[in-house]
């Protein structure tokens, strides 16, 4: 069996990362807990086309590395459902509807794309 204890499992945390799970009050306890008993699947590749994991652990999505010990960042599901409106009735008509979800989180306020206010602007 695997004898390691969670709070033993390695974990490297960026700047980044610690910053997403402050704002959506994660612990880092939790993170350690998904890469132990979590569901890991492929996620999106990082900009630079680098192999990345979605580990999903008691409503936490955490996002790492290729070796699942860099931690990239991290959300709650529950706040990331807030992000989409339910419709109250169904489309009797038998139409299409489309959802927008705009994030709004921490990192999309930040300036660093020369000539906007915003990530979200640009």
């Amino acid at each position: 069996g695997d004898s390691l204890a969670t709070s033993d499992i390695s974990l490297v945390s960026h700047v980044h990362g610690r910053e997403r799970r402050a704002e959506r009050h994660i612990e880092r306890r939790e993170l350690q807990e998904a890469l132990r008993y979590g569901r890991k699947e492929l996620a999106n590749p990082g900009r630079d086309g680098a192999k990345r994991w979605r580990v999903i652990f008691k409503g936490v999505t955490f996002i790492t590395d290729e070796t699942c010990r860099h931690e990239i960042t991290s959300w709650r599901m529950d706040e990331a459902e807030d992000l989409v409106p339910v419709a109250e009735e169904a489309n009797s008509q038998g139409g299409a509807h489309t959802v927008l979800v705009v994030d709004q989180s921490g990192s999309m306020r930040k300036d660093d794309i020369h000539g906007y206010k915003s990530r979200t602007e640009a």
